[in-house]
């Protein structure tokens, strides 16, 4: 195979300059020589690759490699190849075979010491294997791919949490443990946490976030839990989950946490996995990394596992109990220096809590007082014994005076705050004895109170599992009240819709029902609902910003306002409505000054309301087929708007319905003549348009109809002559026609004006 430089320089050179790349041993790597080549293939190929050399020499960055194979090729390997010149291709086959014992004696070295570094845990630092690759010759790839084979994995440690992201959890720890959790993750998913993450941050294998959903599933599950001791402990749990800024970062610290409890009792990696599969939930490659990365935190800067560390640890984690426990297991001779330090840091801040917890205890006459001491003591100590519960039991003072008031959505009960203003204080909202939801604020709208119940409303202020005495309001009796009057009038943006106007309903829901006639029912009464349906009929209606839109059907009924709340209704004002359709197909057609307009009457209805430029008139439906329509008398040139209305007479007046409309442009009158001028040999035609004011004509036509029957439209006839865009008055020349009679002259035009013939005698030819 012919020798190739780009290749020799790609799997030779550049690998051997990169980290933890050396240059191949084996002369068939080295030189590109194998065991079947003649000596004379040998001789030229060694050449080629001297060649090679010398080229890549040109490039600064393979100086120093093309050095050293040129040393080796003046030192080891000058026999061997001067021999291969002469023919000899013995010491060639020689050293082959030795490189070839050689390399597995190399490769058996560092299979033993990858072995070794990576142990039980099957990983590896990646400068360790470097470095096994550089002390064995063997090179990086190689050894890589020797990781692979046996299925050792090269990385960098995960960097894992440090400090706690919460200050109290010395005190969630305490917590779980009297829930009887094992670690934090499970308190959230339960059974579900199987399989789950910590490097780089907490998940299930499903992705299930941990976020206000999942916590807000767990409150929810605590909730529904009788208050003790246990819901005042998965309070504490939560309290913390609740106040950091990423819930999943707590969790995924108390599980590194208990790993690294358990490396520092000198358990071995493979207990270190099992603990971390079996008792804290992780998959199997994720229990590997973790111990992986406890083993190698000092890698990151993290803590290592001596006595100041760990005292460290305690007291940053808010363990401050936990770190004075240790401190007693110490020689004394131990407590000195750094050591010295933390343990009397921890040792006063657990007296200092002790002494404000004391003090709270012997301090009864200000809850709020105790509060306080008892949270600067948890705050220097976050799991000092009984504080917690302590704290928990002292109740804030009572809500100020409650008031319940109706509206139109519920019951409002509003209350003046607790005059505690320290810790975080809840108000309990209870209707006839039974609760209806825990609130930060002083107000709250029950939105299904009972009706026609009298009810007792009262607030309980709540700090922690302690509640005050509670504060009540007076009685309220729950009805309709009635709307007792209301205007109709149609909605300008829905036809056929009616806008309701009144003064909305303290209480219930205000409907509009069509009755037949008067109600049996006077203002006031309260009467169930299903009695009401039974005897009257819901109008369709929908909120609107001005009251309430309605949609009656029929041409009249009596409407009926009524206000619902629950299953009873109260009757208010009612009144007599109409409902008539709008007209249909209104036309207007002028003839001359004569306005002729038509229309289709809706069923039902016997007049009309026709008005027309300010004036109007009532016309009845016989009236109008007795003279086939509706005449106006407007000018031609008067722009004409015509509505109708149909309507009905009702208790001594008129009422309308929907208005139709139609719009006539003004068409003023353009006269004309045709005359005949010049002697006979030279007779031509001038058209004369003259108007009382000026007009433009868009278009203009001469039309020639033989016979005795004038043309009536452009269309009806021969056209002679046509203009456009005509400004009137005007005056025009046409051909003569080159006809013998009878025939018709006649003139069309198209725009803003209504041309007037001339007498007939001007028209009529022959």
């Amino acid at each position: 195979m012919a020798f190739d430089h780009d290749r020799y320089v790609e799997e030779v050179l550049e690998p051997a300059r990169r980290p933890g790349g050396a240059l191949p041993d084996d002369p068939r790597a080295r030189y590109r020589v194998d065991e079947t080549m003649s000596a004379a293939e040998v001789t030229e190929t060694v050449r080629r690759v001297r060649q090679s050399w010398r080229l890549a020499r040109g490039q600064l960055k393979f100086k120093r490699l093309v050095n050293r194979l040129e040393a080796d090729d003046q030192g080891r390997y000058r026999e061997i190849f001067s021999a291969a010149e002469r023919g000899d291709l013995g010491p060639l086959r020689t050293a082959l075979a030795e490189t070839a014992e050689h390399a597995a004696r190399r490769r058996a070295d560092a299979e033993e010491r990858l072995r070794a570094a990576a142990g039980r845990l099957r990983l590896v630092l990646p400068d360790v294997v470097e470095r096994i690759a550089r002390d064995t010759g063997l090179g990086a790839e190689e050894t890589l791919a020797l990781c692979g084979e046996l299925r050792i994995e090269a990385r960098e440690p995960d960097r894992l949490p440090q400090a706690p992201p919460y200050a109290g959890y010395g005190e969630v720890r305490a917590a779980l443990d009297t829930l009887g959790e094992r670690h934090l993750a499970r308190f959230v998913f339960g059974d579900a946490c199987r399989d789950t993450r910590v490097l780089g941050g907490f998940s299930l294998p499903d992705g299930t976030p941990l976020g206000g959903d999942a916590l807000e599933g767990v409150r929810a599950r605590w909730a529904a839990e009788p208050r003790g001791t246990l819901t005042t402990q998965a309070e504490t749990v939560l309290t913390a989950l609740g106040a950091v800024p990423d819930p999943a970062e707590l969790v995924r610290h108390d599980l590194v946490t208990r790993v690294r409890e358990r490396a520092r009792e000198h358990a071995d990696d493979g207990t270190l996995v099992r603990y971390a599969v079996g008792r804290l939930g992780l998959t199997l490659d994720e229990a590997r990394g973790l111990v992986f990365a406890v083993r190698h935190e000092s890698r990151y800067g993290g803590a290592p596992g001596d006595t100041a560390a760990r005292l460290k640890e305690l007291i940053d984690g808010g363990d401050v109990v936990g770190a004075v426990d240790l401190a007693r297991t110490l020689d004394v001779a131990a407590i000195a220096g750094e050591v010295g330090d933390l343990v009397a840091e921890a040792q006063t801040r657990l007296d200092t809590a002790v002494r404000l917890r004391d003090e709270a205890v012997r301090d009864g006459t200000d809850p709020d007082r105790a509060w306080l001491m008892l949270r600067d003591a948890l705050a220097s100590v976050p799991g000092l014994p009984e504080a917690g519960e302590l704290q928990a039991r002292l109740a804030p003072h009572p809500a100020g005076p409650v008031t319940a008031e109706a509206c139109a959505e519920g019951v409002l009960v509003s209350w003046e705050p607790s005059a505690s203003r320290v810790g975080e204080i809840g108000y309990e909202v209870r209707r006839n004895g039974v609760p209806l939801a825990v609130v930060a604020g002083c107000s709250l709208l029950d939105e299904a109170p009972a009706v026609d119940t009298a009810l007792r409303y009262e607030v309980v202020a709540r700090r922690g599992e302690a509640a005050a005495a509670p504060s009540g309001a007076e009685p309220l009796l729950l009805r309709p009240e009635a709307v007792r009057a209301f205007a109709l009038e149609p909605d300008p943006e829905e036809p056929g819709a009616f806008l309701v106007r009144c003064q909305a309903p303290t209480t219930g829901v205000l409907e509009i029902v069509a009755l037949p006639g008067e109600p049996p029912w006077p203002p006031g009464t309260t009467v169930p609902v299903a009695g009401l349906r039974a005897a009257s009929r819901t109008v369709p209606s929908s909120p609107h910003r001005d009251g309430l839109t309605v949609r009656p059907a029929g041409v009249g009924a009596v409407l009926l306002a009524v206000t619902v709340l629950g299953g009873l209704a109260t009757i208010g004002g009612h009144r007599e409505h109409v409902s008539l359709p709008p007209v249909a197909g209104l036309t207007a057609e002028r003839r001359g000054e004569v306005v002729y307009v038509g229309f289709a009457w809706p069923p039902e209805v016997s007049e009309a309301l026709v008005r027309w430029n300010g004036r109007e008139r009532i016309v009845s439906s016989a009236l109008y087929r007795g003279r086939g329509g509706v005449r106006l008398t407007v000018p031609e040139d008067e722009e004409l708007t015509v509505e109708v209305a149909p309507a009905l007479f009702l208790e001594g007046g008129h009422v309308f319905g929907p208005v139709s409309s139609v719009r006539l442009p003004a068409r003023p009158p353009v006269r004309y003549d045709v005359m005949w001028q010049g002697p006979p040999w030279r007779r031509r035609l001038v058209l004369t348009f003259t108007c009382e004011r000026p007009v433009r004509l868009a278009r203009l036509s001469l039309v020639l109809r033989r016979g005795r029957v004038q043309p009536v439209s452009a269309a009806d006839g021969v056209v002679l002559a046509e203009w456009s865009d005509l400004e009137v008055p005007v005056t025009l020349e046409a051909p003569v026609p080159g006809r013998a009679g009878p025939y018709w002259l006649r003139c069309f035009a198209e725009g803003e004006a209504e041309l007037v013939d001339p007498p007939v005698r001007r028209l009529r030819v022959g």
